[in-house]
């Protein structure tokens, strides 16, 4: 047996011992192991870190915040969007171009959100001041919001337009809990009470009589405190979150600032003042523009507003011509002289929705401008229909400002362009008057070189002309203005209108025909080979021709004014009336729809009975055969 000194048995049992933990002790080779491992993903955990902490700060880098003070209502909604916006970023796979849009669109968006919250939130801050005044735009709603905003009574919101973008808005509830001692009156013994005392009364005696005052500031609280109480219980979503349909929502482009925007204004002002009050010399005076270019420096101008910034607009007078007459009031008020401004592009009249109780729900019914319906409506009805159009306002009492925008931009633009190009009239007459070059005889050319003399005689004679023989009567319905038993066809009236406008033109009026002889002129108003409004032109020139204006003519003719739109003009074309004063109709559309004497607005044709002096006014008859009075540039918008 062979022996083993002291080192071999070390070896052997080394080896031994090598052997046992490869097969045998695998704790002692996986302790070690794993701390080797851990050391190495402390490493790697290290080098991690640093790569999240360079990615995080990338992307905090990338993501805008607000700046200024933050109200507790945003600072909650940032909370949650911010983090969400960020983790669509960081969640983003691949690094392709597609991968690169999508980031870029994430962080453009949610930097476009910190833009609208920032303007907001200076919004909110600028109406707080108490040193501004609501501006024209305004109604009682829309400050009634402002009013809660500035108290604090709103939620902020988050939502998403149709390619994904997010924007902040606003939501104000659309309803307040009343509060009984803003409902004020006067009881039965002239002292000054509230609701609020009122009911403390009537739990102490429920057999109280009310006063008329104050039955009706009662009912009106209740019926505020049921509106408020119904939006209480339908206000939020069973999840939890608030109901859109019981929020007005407000975002940074509709959110309506108290105040008008003074530099908006100031470009409006220099619109007008460059067309009109900065006119100087006579080329400057000559050089009136057509109403549709004015037009399109306006909507030039106002094609960029939005929400109550527009509003404002629309209900702000910049002319000077010291009359408040805005186009949002003319529109609502009814008053304009211009049908056009109820009809869109199509050339229609514009159709609202009016909300009416049936048992107890709302039924809706679509209402026509100008229709029998809305002819039946009353004033009232008419005039807040009118405002919900133009303010934007639905049926459910909330406002979307750019609802009808684009049809109030382009009204407001056309208004204007007119407004524009009647004042600049007025500046060049006044201007041109003053240095006898001027008369308008309704030919778009009023401005002489040299003198209006031979102007005015000549539509002196037309005048007269027009009187004795008005177009109107070339009608086959008119037939000339037949003399009941004249055994003519049908010009007895008009000779004798004709002979006594001028008695020294031997007019002759053969038998048998539509005929007026003056020498060997012959003017056939039977004849095919001209036109019956071309025969007329004929006559009226040739009579223009031959007459001689007598002294005193000459004398009425230069002393009449500068236009044939004054007074004086119009009071010769009216003397037609004298001659023929039946028969004259103006069809649907030829004149504005007006308030008659039976507090109905008169719409149809009308059967026109002649001018009182006395009034100034036109006495027709409807086709109900009611008798109203009219204003003349209602009755006859484009001129008599």
């Amino acid at each position: 047996m062979a022996q083993f000194g002291k080192a071999d048995v070390g070896l052997i049992k080394a080896t031994a011992g090598a052997e046992q933990s490869k097969f045998v002790d695998s704790n002692l080779t996986t302790g070690m192991a794993i701390s080797g491992l851990v050391d190495e993903l402390n490493k790697k955990a290290a080098v991690q870190a640093g790569i999240q902490a360079s990615i995080q700060k990338d992307i905090d880098d990338k993501f805008d915040v607000p700046t200024g003070n933050l109200s507790k209502q945003f600072t909650d909604n940032l909370a949650k969007f911010l983090p969400g916006e960020k983790n669509k970023y960081a969640n983003v796979k691949g690094g392709g171009i597609l991968a690169q849009n999508e980031q870029n669109n994430i962080v453009n968006g949610s930097n476009n959100y910190m833009v609208g919250v920032s303007s907001i939130m200076g919004k909110i801050q600028t109406n707080g001041d108490k040193n501004i005044s609501n501006g024209p735009g305004h109604d009682p709603k829309t400050s009634q919001y402002l009013d809660q905003i500035d108290a604090g009574d709103y939620e902020v919101v988050t939502t998403y337009n149709n390619k994904g973008e997010p924007q902040a808005n606003v939501a104000v509830p659309l309803y307040v809990d009343p509060k009984g001692s803003e409902f004020t009156f006067t009881d039965a013994q002239g002292a000054a009470g509230n609701v609020d005392d009122l009911i403390a009364k009537l739990k102490q005696d429920p057999d109280y009589e009310m006063s008329t005052d104050e039955q009706k500031e009662y009912d009106a609280y209740m019926t505020a405190d049921k509106k408020f109480n119904d939006w209480k219980a339908n206000s939020k979503l069973p999840n939890g979150e608030i109901n859109p349909a019981m929020y007005q929502y407000y975002n940074d482009t509709t959110f309506p600032l108290r105040e008008a925007n003074s530099d908006q204004a100031g470009q409006e002002v220099a619109i007008y003042n460059e067309n009109v009050s900065l006119l100087k010399n006579d080329a400057d005076h000559k050089a009136i523009l057509d109403a549709s270019l004015y037009k399109d420096q306006w909507f030039g101008q106002v094609e960029k507003y939005s929400g109550v910034d527009l509003q404002h607009t629309l209900f702000n007078d910049v002319s000077r011509d010291k009359i408040d007459n805005s186009y949002g009031d003319l529109f609502v008020n009814q008053t304009g002289k211009d049908p056009d401004m109820y009809k869109n592009a199509d050339g229609e009249f514009i159709t609202m929705m009016l909300i009416t109780q049936q048992d107890g729900e709302d039924v809706p019914k679509n209402i026509q401008y100008g229709s029998d319906d809305w002819t039946e409506l009353g004033e009232s009805v008419q005039k807040k229909l009118l405002q919900m159009h133009i303010k934007g306002e639905g049926s459910d009492g909330k406002y979307n400002p750019e609802k009808n925008s684009d049809f109030h931009k382009n009204g407001y633009a056309r208004f204007m362009g007119n407004v524009t190009r009647d004042a600049a009239l007025l500046k060049q007459r006044e201007y041109f008057e003053n240095k006898g070059m001027y008369f308008d005889n309704g030919d778009g050319n009023p401005v002489n070189e040299t003198t209006t003399e031979n102007r005015k005689q000549q539509a002196y004679t037309y005048h007269k002309f027009d009187a004795a023989f008005p177009e109107r009567l070339l009608s086959d319905e008119m037939g000339f203005g037949n003399v009941e038993g004249d055994g003519r066809v049908g010009l007895g009236k008009i000779e004798l209108a004709l002979k006594e406008e001028f008695p020294d033109i031997g007019f002759e009026f053969p038998s048998g025909g539509n005929i007026i002889k003056i020498g060997e002129e012959v003017f056939d108003f039977s004849s095919t080979d001209i036109s019956k409004k071309q025969q007329l032109k004929r006559l009226k020139d040739h009579i223009h021709k031959v007459n001689k204006l007598n002294e005193i003519e000459e004398t009425k003719a230069q002393d009449m004014s500068n236009s044939v739109k004054d007074e004086d003009w119009k009071k010769m074309r009216r003397k037609g009336f004298n001659y023929h004063p039946r028969g004259q109709k103006t069809s649907d559309g030829e004149y504005l729809q007006f308030e008659g004497s039976d507090g109905n607005l008169v719409t149809g044709d009308l059967q026109v009975n002649g001018y009182n002096e006395e009034t100034k006014m036109w006495e027709v008859t409807d086709t109900n055969g009611v008798t109203h009075e009219v204003d003349e540039d209602t009755l006859y918008p484009k001129g008599i």
